[in-house]
């Protein structure tokens, strides 16, 4: 087949051979080299082109565009800020104006810690004494 190397030895001396290939080869095509010192056989199979497939023919997708009702020829015209009545939260800001208290108040300095402040360490013990005998 042209997706599989299958090769047997003449007299049953070895077992057969069979290679699942990864592409389609042209079979007919194939050479074989047996080099006899250092008795390594070399076969060679040309891999068939793939078959080039034809992209659809897609057409270009028809453009949908829907057409408005035009507006009508005296169209209301809104009102200003300033005609408009204040809102509820606009009203509630005029009659209490936001408190001028600093956040400060809610938060406090840490207390200064000496978390990293090491004391020396201790001298090194003195050697001791050499005694004469």
């Amino acid at each position: 087949s042209t997706r599989r190397l299958c090769l047997s030895c003449p007299g049953g001396q070895h077992a057969p051979l069979a290679v699942d290939l990864p592409h389609p080869v042209h079979e007919d095509r194939g050479a074989a080299r047996f080099d006899k010192k250092t008795k390594v056989l070399t076969v060679t199979l040309p891999v068939r082109q793939p078959k080039k497939k034809t992209a659809p023919i897609i057409p270009p997708p028809q453009p949908s565009v829907e057409e408005l009702p035009s507006p009508p020829s005296k169209a209301k015209e809104s009102p200003s800020i300033e005609d408009q009545e204040p809102t509820p939260q606009a009203q509630q800001t005029k009659d209490n104006p936001p408190s001028k208290d600093a956040h400060s108040r809610w938060v406090t300095e840490p207390d200064p810690s000496p978390k990293f402040d090491f004391s020396p360490p201790p001298p090194p013990p003195l050697p001791p004494a050499a005694t004469t005998a």
